[in-house]
């Protein structure tokens, strides 16, 4: 399992879940009961940061993005445990991010958003605006959207 405080979870096939430590387990179910309730469940992988907590993560079939309280966005590829792409994407921690198959939006304590090519690995755009850090983003093909710790929502067009 994990030492520390557990900061982010996301569930799927597999569950991430990443602490206060620099860790990420992957955990996976191995055993339910007749009415699907989940009996037992083991960390079957474990990532490591070689330095400063995991603050944000989305992941999909092969690769888990995460972004961390220094403000690297990385990718990792799951099945080598091991980080294929990291950019400094912000000044201080990453609060929040999402993904598709390319880009990742992120948001953090910095007060600013950030339109990322994780396959290149370079920052595209910053948005700025926020007046306080901010904590939640998201985004689809038209609009990003981002709200901030003094309660602003900010809609940013944009041609993701």
């Amino acid at each position: 399992g994990h030492v520390g405080g557990i900061h982010n979870i996301q569930c799927g096939v597999s569950w991430f879940a990443s602490s206060s430590y620099g860790t990420i387990c992957v955990w996976e179910m191995i055993h339910r009961n007749e009415t699907d309730l989940i009996v037992r469940i083991k960390c079957r992988q474990r990532l490591t940061l070689s330095q400063g907590n995991v603050t944000a993560l989305q992941f999909s079939e092969s690769e888990l993005v995460t972004g961390d309280n220094m403000g690297y966005l990385k990718v990792w590829n799951i099945k080598l445990e091991e980080a294929i792409t990291s950019v400094k994407a912000h000044q201080s921690a990453i609060t929040s991010l999402q993904v598709d198959a390319t880009k990742a939006v992120s948001c953090g304590m910095d007060m600013n958003v950030q339109v990322t090519d994780i396959i290149q690995g370079s920052v595209l755009q910053t948005l700025r605006g926020h007046s306080s850090p901010i904590f939640a983003v998201a985004f689809d093909r038209k609009q990003i959207v981002s709200a901030s710790a003094d309660g602003e929502v900010r809609f940013w067009s944009w041609g993701g």
